[in-house]
């Protein structure tokens, strides 16, 4: 079988709804609903995936001895058979 595959970025920033008592079931939620709205469309879950990034400073920045920066980034993995 083949699969075509789709990559969805997890937002780092969530924020707690009224009836939500933690940050948990905030991220249960937001995820929740990404997950629903790609079976909608035709996609199966398939994985999450982890990536860490380093983000080397601008010129100008770099001259003020500003750093790399490294950050975590989770994507939701989606895939679909291809007929």
């Amino acid at each position: 079988m083949e699969y075509a595959y789709k990559f969805v970025p997890i937002s780092q920033w969530l924020t707690k709804k009224q009836g939500e008592d933690t940050m948990e079931d905030a991220l249960a939620r937001y995820i929740s609903g990404i997950v629903e709205e790609e079976i909608e469309d035709g996609w199966e879950y398939y994985r999450t995936d982890s990536y860490k990034i380093c983000e080397q400073p601008g010129c100008l920045a770099s001259f003020f001895g500003a750093k790399e920066i490294f950050a975590d980034y989770n994507l939701l993995v989606f895939r679909k058979e291809i007929k």
